[in-house]
């Protein structure tokens, strides 16, 4: 079923496949739109305490399972911004940054979510391209492995499981060793 945005809502029945709950074509919308962020009222309530919960454990897991593959001196600086329709998750991983986990206020479009954690607002379409030419969808979540790792998931419970940390790990994986394997660089941390 489709909701508000074109967003597809998380499946009823635990054997129902998990459809996607990013449509591309919302990427080329929030693209485009200015920001609500900067308008006033734009911004929500908190994260919501239970699925902060859900997210932090994530984050907690998808650093464990990740630790193994970098460096002793690196680390993952993550912040969350949830939106109406799901969570944006932004890792800088590199060395010299301390571990940290930062949950910013609710917005209410995943272009707000973008502007949120954006740093250089002059240069917010040109990282809208490209996380767009980026974004690779795995098993619902969406994956964009760029300067920093970003993180598109729904709100529901199954995109916060263990397994679904596992699934997202690998991804990641995979796109890290392609990306670089096609550019012929090592990774840079």
């Amino acid at each position: 079923m489709e909701g508000e945005g074109g967003f597809q809502e998380a499946p009823k029945d635990k054997e129902e496949k998990k459809e996607e709950f990013l449509n591309p074509s919302d990427l080329e919308y929030f693209a485009t739109q200015d920001s609500e962020y900067l308008e006033e009222g734009a911004m929500a309530d908190m994260f919501d305490t239970e699925l902060q919960e859900k997210v932090q454990d994530y984050i907690s897991s998808f650093r464990k399972m990740t630790s193994r593959y970098l460096p002793l001196a690196v680390g993952q600086d993550v912040t969350s911004v949830c939106f109406d329709e799901g969570v944006l998750i932004n890792i800088e991983i590199g060395r010299q940054i301390r571990n940290s986990d930062n949950f910013l206020s609710d917005v209410k479009t995943i272009t707000d979510a973008f502007n949120v954690v954006s740093k250089d607002f002059n240069q917010l379409p040109d990282h809208v391209d490209r996380v767009k030419n980026n974004l690779r969808p795995v098993d619902g979540t969406y994956i964009a492995v760029l300067d920093s790792l970003i993180i598109i998931k729904g709100q529901g419970d199954e995109f916060w499981s263990t397994e679904q940390v596992m699934k997202d790990v690998d991804a990641i994986l995979n796109l890290v060793e392609n990306t670089s394997t096609k550019e012929n660089k090592p990774l840079k941390y």
